[in-house]
């Protein structure tokens, strides 16, 4: 069985672990429990075995904090996490484990446009990364820039969308300095993509990491049943006559229900 309790509002009190019992276990390290504050936001949860861990909140319901304790019920400073936000809500800050701090910055659309990330970012372990965001007229993203604080250059995502807002071109790893300049011929790795009528995907062209030499081009083709199930998968690479080779295909059955039967795959 697997046991749930419930408060006179209806929200999720307890929940056993599977268990032969027939009735909710009194052993903490049997179930999960759950407490509330008046508003309904969570004031305190346990896990099977683990000690508690306590949450706080602003007045308009932003999570403030969350504090793990130990066995004793003493708060275990170096593992309590707080957050911050701007005047509108969107979060500005948090606060991890061990003091790390990230940061968020958006636009007038609330778009976030920069994060510095430090989280998980200790002596031991990986360094913060910076992250920059470009957006277009309608809010898509246009322009990603990601950067550990350590390196020099940036890893950049750009995607230009067609009329439909499907992903006409999208250049994935380019690397690029500070002034957006392209770094050690490092251009990114191309994919150009094609659609029917419908918006379902007709083909992607990967352009692999030289896009002016089409040796390591590759092709992807996509066929669909009427319903929109994806019927069959061509794999295909650049050949020497400017064509291509199909180096797999895929194709699907289904259940009359829609659901994927099989799957064939043929090298």
């Amino acid at each position: 069985f697997v046991h749930r309790a419930y408060d006179p509002n209806g929200s999720l009190t307890a929940t056993s672990i599977p268990t032969a019992a027939t009735s909710m276990p009194s052993d903490p390290k049997q179930k999960t429990t759950v407490e509330y504050f008046d508003p309904g936001w969570i004031k305190m949860s346990r896990d099977p075995g683990e000690n508690e861990v306590n949450f706080d909140y602003f007045a308009q319901g932003w999570q403030e904090r969350r504090a793990p304790e130990d066995a004793q019920g003493n708060v275990v400073g170096d593992r309590v996490s707080t957050w911050e936000y701007w005047a509108d809500g969107t979060k500005s800050a948090h606060h991890g484990r061990d003091g790390e701090v990230t940061k968020y910055f958006y636009d007038a659309n609330n778009n976030i446009v920069q994060a510095d990330d430090a989280s998980g970012a200790t002596k031991d372990k990986q360094t913060p990364v910076d992250i920059r965001v470009v957006y277009d007229g309608l809010d898509r993203p246009t322009k990603v820039r990601l950067k550990k604080q350590d390196e020099s250059s940036w890893r950049v995502a750009t995607s230009v969308y067609d009329p439909d807002g499907n992903v006409d071109l999208r250049v994935d790893d380019r690397r690029e300095d500070d002034a957006g300049s392209v770094v050690g011929g490092e251009v990114g790795r191309t994919h150009d993509f094609k659609y029917f009528d419908n918006g379902w995907l007709d083909e992607q062209l990967d352009s692999g990491r030289k896009p002016t030499v089409t040796t390591d081009d590759r092709r992807t083709e996509t066929d669909y049943l009427p319903t929109g199930l994806e019927e069959r998968r061509l794999v295909q690479k650049r050949n020497a006559a400017g064509g291509y080779d199909t180096t797999q295909t895929l194709t699907w059955e289904y259940t009359t229900n829609g659901q994927k039967r099989k799957t064939f795959v043929r090298n």
